[in-house]
């Protein structure tokens, strides 16, 4: 009789916590600029109108400081939305794209690939797959704080970009060539293997093409872990776009593009990189031009914003710079 009743008490707490957790809109007080946490990305695809994003960049802070979906936008009208996160973990990254699909559809997922590298012990590593999980299914979890949002001050309408980070700050980096030849490789362990080998078969049952990028980073990549993205690439049929070996090409000035000596790109070395990536999605993807239709009018707004802010922040790059 006890184990009866305590069946029945969890199967009453487990209802009540999704019934709880249909309640919760994230994507409404995204709108209005309060959710500033980790969750901002999730909430943000929420809340895009239904099958709206052709392009789907997904990994750490080298995605969101790399990629700037509306320069992309003003480029080649194409619908790109970045969901990154500071130092995402895999977990979170499959997680992310679990919670994308549910109200999107893109043709392509873009995977910056700095976090493939990225491995805890195995301690956190299971407790990071667990807590994902449990807020994939009960975003109550995730939200519970969400009531503070309330209280808080709205941000500035459009400040979010469709992911992407503003950064003005220059520190260059001056370290001199990074990406020197070998024939050995940086592993990837297991861990993060079984995870990038789920997000694939993911895209696959969604019938979206993966694409693997890197991202211009002397602080982090190597000829090591190109190496070893090359071969899983190559192995699954994926295509992978490495930006660390087409430096010139990008016209990438370390004085001037990034923003902490190596690490991450400032808004000139991302537009730099975006201007490039929008000729390769051109090119290889024949992704669609959406910046004519109604239903992407508010984007052109967005865009507009964004533009007027972008001309300032490169003006104050200039100044820093003297270039």
């Amino acid at each position: 009789m006890k184990a009866k009743r305590t069946l029945v008490f969890f199967s009453l707490l487990a209802i009540l916590v999704f019934l709880l957790s249909g309640l919760f809109n994230p994507a409404y007080w995204f709108l209005r600029g309060k959710i500033q946490n980790r969750n901002r990305a999730h909430a943000g695809i929420a809340a895009e109108e239904p099958d709206t994003i052709d392009v789907l960049v997904l990994g750490d802070s080298e995605s969101y400081t790399s990629v700037s979906p509306l320069e992309l936008w003003q480029r080649t009208g194409i619908a790109a939305y970045v969901c990154g996160q500071s130092s995402q973990r895999i977990p979170e990254t499959y997680y992310m794209l679990k919670s994308a699909f549910k109200n999107q559809n893109p043709r392509l997922v873009i995977l910056e690939t700095n976090l493939l590298f990225r491995n805890m012990e195995p301690k956190k590593n299971l407790e990071t797959a667990l807590m994902e999980g449990i807020q994939y299914y009960a975003p109550i979890f995730r939200y519970h704080d969400l009531w503070k949002a309330a209280f808080q001050e709205e941000s500035e309408m459009g400040s979010f970009y469709k992911g992407f980070e503003f950064r003005e700050e220059v520190v260059p980096y001056e370290q001199g060539e990074y990406m020197k030849a070998t024939q050995k490789k940086e592993p990837i362990s297991p861990y993060v293997k079984w995870y990038l080998d789920r997000i694939r078969r993911l895209c696959e049952d969604r019938g979206a093409t993966l694409l693997l990028l890197s991202a211009p980073t002397p602080k982090h990549f190597t000829v090591k872990k190109y190496n070893a993205v090359s071969e899983y690439a190559n192995r699954h049929g994926l295509a992978y776009l490495d930006l660390n070996h087409r430096i010139s090409k990008l016209g990438i000035d370390w004085a001037v593009d990034t923003m902490d000596a190596g690490d991450h790109l400032n808004l000139s070395g991302a537009q730099k990189v975006t201007a490039y990536l929008a000729e390769y999605l051109k090119r290889e993807y024949q992704l669609k031009d959406h910046r004519m239709e109604e239903a992407y009018k508010r984007w052109n707004a967005e865009a507009a914003y964004y533009q007027r802010k972008a001309v300032k922040g490169l003006e104050t790059i200039r100044k820093k710079t003297g270039k």
